[in-house]
């Protein structure tokens, strides 16, 4: 040890943060860290899968198939939820374009462009999402790994980092709020209305029968 003879290095220590990622099995406590508590066994069950495949597979996620952009706002995957937020005003902007330039406005090319844009959303989204997570959380394991050699700041950054949002019950106890006002706006003035013609005709048919006359909702043909 004293020598001052360069000591080889061992064998790990010559592989990447790339490299070491890719190997399976030795992330658990990594995948822990950023998945946090809430479902945790299930997607470490989805990631083994993939690291043992050595590549990620199609399988159905119905959080990502009901409430999938609040279902990644609750995973921290900002960036796909802005992504998934805008893409149905981008798409029916590039549609409403096209039809516009089009001669023809029935175009099935139109028709076709509506079909594959559903198909995205609904079927391919849903059977990918958990292959979308694991990506985003390798990602940050990656991220933390390069960021520092501290194995308990690491994990204390995926730990902030990862998890979960409460962010997700506040937007649905607006949007929640926001429905009803919209409902309570469109549902009170009709009842006001149906309330005063209700008024109005019950004081034509007091005031007819008061005049000793039928009214006119007492007319026979």
């Amino acid at each position: 040890m004293a020598c001052g003879d360069v000591m080889p290095l061992p064998a790990d220590s010559s592989q990447t943060a790339q490299e070491k990622i890719n190997e399976p099995g030795g992330l658990d406590a990594y995948y822990k860290a950023v998945l946090g508590p809430k479902n945790q066994e299930y997607y470490l069950r989805q990631f083994a899968r993939f690291d043992a495949d050595g590549k990620v597979s199609a399988n159905w996620h119905w959080p990502g198939f009901f409430i999938t952009f609040y279902w990644m706002l609750y995973r921290k995957m900002w960036l796909y939820a802005l992504c998934y937020f805008l893409l149905p005003y981008l798409f029916f902007g590039l549609i409403g374009l096209m039809t516009g330039l089009s001669d023809h406005p029935a175009d099935p090319s139109i028709g076709l462009a509506y079909l594959l844009y559903f198909l995205g959303i609904f079927i391919l989204l849903p059977m990918y999402a958990n292959a979308i997570y694991y990506k985003h959380c390798r990602k940050k394991i990656l991220s933390a790994r390069g960021a520092t050699a501290d194995m308990q700041k690491q994990m204390e950054k995926l730990s902030s980092k990862g998890g979960v949002s409460n962010i997700v019950f506040v937007l649905f106890i607006l949007a929640l709020v926001w429905i009803l006002a919209v409902l309570a706006a469109v549902a009170i003035p009709a009842y006001q209305s149906y309330t005063s013609r209700a008024h109005t005709t019950q004081s034509f048919e007091q005031g007819g029968g008061a005049a000793g006359s039928p009214s006119i909702f007492d007319k026979r043909i």
